[in-house]
């Protein structure tokens, strides 16, 4: 893999670890006021099911969108 690819996928990483940490920021004044109304405590919700489901997700769109990004490098490279 060359240098640039190798850049593109820990910017990519470092990109999707921000918007993660930048959703728990935006949600969480919503998420205590949510749980206030409807009584919920902290240890009757398991934190890391919601959170895992999107950080896989952005996985798997960023391991989709370097696929593709690398089928084009190759088809043009022809």
């Amino acid at each position: 893999m060359n240098r640039h690819f190798e850049d593109t996928r820990y910017h990519l990483e470092r990109a999707g670890y921000h918007v993660v940490a930048g959703v728990r920021d935006e949600v969480e004044p919503y998420e205590t006021r949510l749980r206030e109304l409807v009584g919920l405590r902290d240890e009757d919700v398991a934190e890391d099911g919601w959170v895992a489901r999107y950080t896989e997700r952005a996985r798997t769109d960023a391991r989709r969108y370097v696929a593709e990004a690398r089928g084009v490098v190759a088809d043009r490279a022809e």
